[in-house]
Formats: C-alpha cells, structure tokens, sequence
C-alpha cells in the first residue's frame, strides 16, 4: 500500500534530488522516480 503525503523542502534540497534522480520522460514518471528514491534514502537512514 502507498499513500501520498506532501512535504516542504528547500529549494536546494529539491534541486539535489532532481540532479541524483535525473529527469524521466514524462512528470508521472519524475515523481515516480523521486518517489522511489525518497523511500530508499528514508528507509535507509531509519534502518527499517
């Protein structure tokens, strides 16, 4: 199950992430693609 939740987060912050995730062909999968990254640095940090 996935649910959406919306964060705020620093100019640069977002600029950082869009440079390691990159651009994907269309936004659904920009978003995507942010989606599953954030979900990995998260879990990681967390040690879940």
């Amino acid at each position: 199950m996935h649910r959406r939740i919306n964060i705020t987060l620093p100019d640069e912050t977002i600029e950082l992430i869009a440079q390691v995730v990159g651009k994907g062909d269309s936004q659904e999968e920009t978003l995507g693609d942010r989606s599953l990254f954030l979900n990995e640095v998260i879990q990681y940090y967390l040690d879940v």
